[in-house]
């Protein structure tokens, strides 16, 4: 995890916003579950706020998914 030194709090539905970030750290596991040629690796990362703003982002080493044009 990287986050950032500063929590404050976030206005929305508390549940509401751990289900989400939960959805996101369960697909990216699923993604890396056939992994073989690189290590498995989750990030969570959050950013200082800016203005009325947080950032927060789950990464994975998974393999994505086709562009669709």
């Amino acid at each position: 995890m990287n986050l950032a030194p500063v929590f404050l709090p976030v206005l929305g539905d508390r549940v509401q916003l751990q289900q989400v970030l939960i959805n996101l750290v369960m697909n990216g596991l699923e993604a890396m579950a056939g992994l073989e040629d690189r290590p498995r690796e989750l990030v969570i990362r959050s950013r200082p706020p800016e203005g009325d703003r947080v950032l927060v982002a789950v990464e994975d080493a998974g393999v994505g998914s086709t562009p669709t044009a």
